[in-house]
């Protein structure tokens, strides 16, 4: 009967181990996949960041040409009107 209650506890503690680890590969899984998602998002924000700033530079560089044809403009009215 002892070894009975023997192997009986034995298997207990050998499942309970067996649980464990696999709660404990489960939950580092998740974890993994909650990083992976999470740096997806930053790196998807970081991209939409540098074409909003891609855009206002071109938008820039097209009114800094309007105003350099608007000031050559202007200095060649004043130079035809002698002043």
């Amino acid at each position: 009967m002892n070894i009975v209650i023997s192997v009986i506890g034995i298997l207990g503690t050998i499942s309970s181990i067996y649980f464990a680890f696999v709660a404990y590969k489960r939950t580092s899984i998740k974890e993994k996949e909650t990083l992976v998602e999470q740096t997806t998002i930053f790196h998807s924000d970081i991209k939409h960041i540098k074409k909003s700033i891609e855009k206002m530079d071109k938008s820039l560089s097209e009114l800094e040409k309007k105003y350099e044809d608007i000031k050559e403009r202007l200095i060649k009215v004043e130079i035809k009107k002698g002043g």
